[in-house]
């Protein structure tokens, strides 16, 4: 086995789920796919789908602002891992905004705005466009993962800021709901006074570990856990109407408690599901992280919906969908920590940042 192959193996194999993949995974670069007697079927699918996304990268002509998700921030461990550092050297402006990671998208829809506009300012300044005029013309190219996508949207919407956005794109932000929040608001209960105290003293205590005490002040976790419910999601949508001046594009994850290979049958049930796009190996089902397994069975409720551990691909529809990325809801921001791409599905979370950025680019923005 080559070096490259043992190395890979090393990180494969380390959970025990992955034992008898990795020896399939890291043999088949000496060996080929097929002398491990694979279904023909399978075989004919086991390159990487490809990429859709433009070859020439440019900077985009405004800043891109990156936006975290639920019980996030710029330091925890489900940010946009390396993500940052990668759009900046291919020629983009980054800013990477934190709001409070547990409060209600009115709560950190307010704190994610000005930042918005602070990410114009600096973008005039660093480019050294003209001071008066580059603040009005110039607009922002959001990315948000998860809640953040909500908190976008709200501050686009409601606090009038389609003006200053040009694009919105959202990566498994649950527009449709999660059934995993519906099932953690109905363990709070009815009675606001029912462990809420606790819960949301513990909240404060983990969000002081990861952001500033500023936003981890004051957390309100049955709000934020409202926001991202299936009950609640009709509601916002129909208050929360996309504005014409903003183009929107959305994401999915995909990912499978169990992982492993996907036959021909459920490779076709996955590409249709995703709309034809799927970054990645569609072959090669992603190992959830464990993390998320056990939610994973509350969000798709029995069924088998195709999911990421916490948003079904249906709920991460909006606007312009895009496609499918192979990864749980950690990988799909680099998390926790990865610095390579995945050696089973081939899903390389950097390179997917600035694929989003060159199709931003090639479409004007």
């Amino acid at each position: 086995m080559s070096d490259i192959g043992s190395a890979n193996c090393r990180r494969c194999c380390t959970p025990l789920t992955r034992a008898v993949a990795c020896l399939i995974a890291c043999f088949g670069i000496s060996l080929g796919a097929g002398s491990c007697g694979l279904n023909a079927e399978f075989e004919d699918t086991l390159q990487s789908e490809g990429s859709a996304f433009p070859g020439t990268a440019a900077a985009l002509g405004g800043p891109i602002v990156l936006a975290h998700g639920f019980g996030a921030s710029k330091a925890s461990v489900t940010t946009f891992f390396g993500v940052k550092d990668a759009l900046e050297r291919d020629g983009h402006f980054v800013v990477v905004t934190e709001v409070q990671p547990f409060a209600s998208v009115e709560a950190r829809a307010g704190t994610l705005a000005p930042q918005l506009d602070r990410a114009i300012a600096d973008f005039c300044s660093a480019r050294k466009f003209g001071v008066a005029a580059c603040p009005r013309s110039t607009r922002v190219n959001i990315i948000a993962h998860s809640m953040g996508g909500l908190d976008a949207r709200y501050a686009i919407s409601r606090l009038g800021y389609g003006a200053r956005v040009a694009s919105l794109t959202t990566i498994s932000t649950p527009h449709h709901g999660s059934m995993l929040a519906d099932a953690a608001l109905g363990l709070l209960g009815s009675d606001r006074s029912f462990n809420e105290a606790g819960f949301n003293r513990l909240a404060t205590a983990f969000g002081l570990a990861v952001t500033s005490a500023e936003l981890a002040k004051n957390p309100d976790l049955r709000a934020g856990a409202e926001a991202l419910t299936v009950a609640h999601s009709a509601a916002f949508n129909a208050a929360t109407a996309d504005d014409a001046r903003v183009y929107y594009a959305s994401w999915a994850g995909v990912s499978k408690a169990t992982g492993g290979w996907r036959f021909a049958d459920e490779q076709r049930g996955v590409r249709a599901a995703c709309g034809g796009h799927y970054e990645g190996r569609i072959a090669y089902a992603d190992f959830m992280n464990p993390q998320l397994v056990l939610g994973a069975s509350v969000v798709s409720s029995g069924a088998t919906s195709l999911q990421d551990g916490l948003v079904t691909i249906e709920s991460a529809k909006h606007g312009n969908f895009q496609g499918c990325i192979g990864a749980d809801h950690l990988q799909e921001v680099g998390q926790p920590f990865l610095l390579a791409p995945d050696v089973w599905t081939g899903f390389d979370h950097v390179a997917f940042y600035r694929g989003i950025a060159r199709d931003l680019g090639a479409r004007g923005f």
